[in-house]
């Protein structure tokens, strides 16, 4: 990562694009320790700004304002006493070009995921996007990183950025890519979600460490099934979008955790314990999506298994059929094993 820094000068743009659980924040924090230069550091991501700010602030001098001492904090930006600013853009009280024409020209200004801020800028969160815009509109030195950006995307900024920008670079470490891919995947497709999360849960769990993560479509369906296995004696926990500080607090206090059921809001950013299973319990459609939830299982490079209902995925319908009945065939030596047939 030390090496890009001489490419982040003014009216030049560098992409980056690599593996999820590569350490691409990690890595850019250390270049932020050891450089001399200013940044500005936006996710539209509350929980990666605060791990962010967390990691920077006993070893730089780093703000992360709220919006109520943000001129504070941007005046200590301005006179160089503090190296770097860690902002959600949603609490910048200022017009957008304002604030950046404040901006020392040399400041480097990141973007982490990247393609967020195209994705939820076009859709319910547009000052992402508007944000993105003034700055490469400015030509200050912009990094954006994201393990997934699609060729939609990546025309698009190119397009968009040449106007901008002299010079664009593009540094593809990995786009689209596991840096640890599941050890095995399985296709449930057939099954109802009722059938398969009542039913058949408890089979996946074995004696190896780590609990099960559950990707719900509808944060209706993640409080259902909470209740549904408390209820049951495990020890579950789940989060949805708006939830992900509550969730972070109730993780610190149960670390024995055997499920968690979530929408896509843990999909990225939440630091999160051993991850055995990832299930889908739903057809995602949105490859990046896709990509980024299947990514939370493995971080530390151990095991984890997929359970999906992407049938598109398969070359054939063998295939397809193939991996169904593998799982199907898994689950009922495990129920006789047990000596049961269905879970009560």
């Amino acid at each position: 990562m030390k090496s890009i820094l001489p490419l982040l000068v003014p009216n030049q743009c560098l992409l980056l694009t690599a593996p999820t659980a590569w350490g691409k924040t990690s890595k850019l924090l250390d270049m932020i320790e050891e450089s001399k230069a200013q940044w500005v550091f936006f996710s539209p991501l509350k929980a990666i700004n605060t791990q962010v700010f967390g990691r920077l602030k006993w070893q730089a001098t780093t703000l992360m304002p709220r919006r109520e001492d943000f001129k504070h904090c941007l005046q200590s930006f301005l006179h160089k006493k503090t190296k770097c600013l860690v902002v959600t853009p949603e609490v910048i009280p200022y017009e957008l070009e304002f604030f950046i024409a404040a901006i020392p020209e040399k400041t480097i200004f990141v973007f982490d995921e990247f393609h967020l801020f195209y994705q939820w800028g076009e859709t319910f969160r547009p000052l992402l996007l508007d944000l993105l815009r003034e700055v490469a509109g400015s030509g200050r030195p912009l990094l954006g990183m994201t393990a997934t950006f699609s060729p939609h995307l990546l025309t698009s900024w190119k397009q968009e950025f040449t106007i901008n920008y002299d010079h664009l670079f593009y540094l593809d470490i990995g786009n689209f890519k596991w840096k640890y891919a599941p050890t095995r995947c399985f296709y449930w497709g057939p099954l109802k979600v009722e059938t398969f999360l009542s039913r058949c849960l408890p089979q996946l769990m074995g004696p190896e460490p780590g609990c099960l993560l559950v990707f719900c479509r509808y944060r209706q369906e993640v409080i259902f099934w909470q209740e549904y296995w408390q209820r049951r004696g495990l020890l579950v926990l789940a989060c949805v979008g708006g939830g992900v500080d509550q969730f972070q607090k109730q993780l610190a206090e149960c670390p024995g955790v055997q499920v968690i059921f979530a929408t896509t809001v843990l999909g990225f950013g939440v630091n999160l314990p051993l991850v055995r299973s990832v299930i889908l319990s739903y057809r995602v459609k949105n490859k990046a999506d896709w990509h980024q939830m299947v990514a939370r299982g493995g971080r530390q490079g151990q095991a984890f298994y997929l359970y999906h209902r992407n049938g598109e995925l398969f070359n054939s319908w063998r295939q397809r059929w193939g991996s169904f009945f593998s799982l199907a065939l898994a689950l009922v030596s495990v129920f006789f094993r047990q000596g049961q047939l269905w879970y009560r």
